[in-house]
């Protein structure tokens, strides 16, 4: 409903489609929890893609509007991401040089800044 299928556009996609948006990049792990309307995809590479609905940020592109299809955090440009995690507005990244960073929604702390600021 929020772009989180990588197709585009908005709404339900009722058939399996490739996502194009990640067409000749070799992609090891995919977030997609349930109840969250974003998707995180990790390369071999160690880069991560996201997309979907991205009302508190939890794409890590530094904006608030969705993402139709997967878009690389340049974020974390020159850094090798290990792993992720999501819930339905805030995403944490692990690196492989034990870097954690987390966006998205903070009203609770759960972001780990030491503060309740999205």
């Amino acid at each position: 409903d929020n772009g989180q299928c990588g197709q585009g556009r908005v709404g339900h996609v009722a058939a399996l489609a490739p996502v194009d948006g990640l067409r000749g990049v070799r992609v090891r792990a995919v977030a997609a929890h349930n109840g969250a309307e974003h998707t995180l995809a990790v390369t071999e590479g160690g880069e991560l893609y996201s997309f979907g609905y991205n009302l508190r940020g939890q794409l890590g592109h530094g904006t608030v509007t969705p993402e139709l299809r997967p878009r690389l955090v340049r974020g974390l440009r020159g850094r090798r991401v290990a792993s992720v995690a999501s819930s339905y507005c805030h995403t944490v990244v692990v690196c492989a040089d034990g870097g954690v960073f987390s966006m998205g929604r903070n009203d609770f702390g759960q972001l780990g800044h030491g503060d309740t600021v999205d």
